[in-house]
């Protein structure tokens, strides 16, 4: 069963292949806005990020600066316990 090849259908495939194409660019077109949507929400999370390790590296500083100083009070108590004795 052969089937006659016509000028209609061969225009009904094309634009069968046309609409699909179209719908591909489509698609492309709507992932690759995806895409770039995620990549700035990402950027900005690594921000959000980098904000809360400069935070903690300031907090831990602190920290450390509060522990000399208990250290050092530690060591004028005990100096002046050694020599109340």
């Amino acid at each position: 069963m052969s089937e006659t090849v016509s000028a209609e259908s061969i225009g009904r495939r094309l634009d069968g292949l046309q609409n699909n194409g179209s719908g591909l660019n489509r698609r492309r077109v709507t992932l690759e806005s995806n895409l770039i949507n995620r990549v700035g929400a990402v950027e900005a999370r690594m921000a959000g990020l980098e904000d809360c390790a400069d935070q903690l590296v300031d907090r831990i500083s602190a920290l450390e600066a509060s522990v000399n100083s208990l250290i050092l009070l530690a060591e004028r108590i005990a100096k002046r316990t050694v020599l109340d004795r």
